[in-house]
């Protein structure tokens, strides 16, 4: 399994221990359903997409920034999510799965491209984060991965 985790072209994964040790093997990793937020630790190289997290109470999704930061970011289990913070998580899609695929892979083969729009939602998405500290005992320190540019672009209104 480590072999593997250590020669592959990249790991499509989740936050758990299989991630841990493609990144500490320079793996580029593209991590679906990231939780809890607050472990976005992945390097330029690297893409992910968090889950969305919707409000139990009103039906109202969490905007971009909240679920990336206190006290959103830090849980770890379901139970955590719907009981004590009173959200539901919502698994990415097949689809928003495929589209990071896809970019990990143009990137991979020097074929990506970012338009002028997706720099500046990165960007502002990026800048609202490290306002908030997504990264615990690190202020101002933007996440070094990229947020999917599909998902991105799906759900900027979600950017606040």
């Amino acid at each position: 399994d480590v072999f593997l985790l250590a020669a592959a072209r990249f790991l499509i994964g989740s936050s758990s221990g299989p991630t841990t040790l493609s990144y500490v093997f320079g793996v580029p990793i593209a991590m679906t359903n990231n939780l809890p937020t607050a472990a976005t630790y992945l390097s330029q190289q690297d893409l992910f997409l968090p889950r969305l997290m919707r409000r139990i109470d009103d039906q109202r999704f969490l905007n971009l920034e909240e679920l990336m930061t206190k006290p959103y970011n830090m849980g770890a289990w379901d139970t955590i999510f719907t009981n004590v913070l009173g959200v539901d998580t919502i698994p990415n899609t097949s689809e928003e799965i495929a589209e990071l695929v896809n970019e990990m892979l143009d990137k991979l083969d020097a074929n990506l491209y970012y338009t002028e729009e997706e720099e500046a939602l990165q960007q502002k998405f990026k800048s609202l984060t490290a306002e908030r500290e997504v990264m615990i005992g690190l202020p101002e320190f933007e996440i070094q991965c990229r947020l999917g540019r599909s998902f991105l672009c799906k759900y900027q209104h979600l950017l606040g």
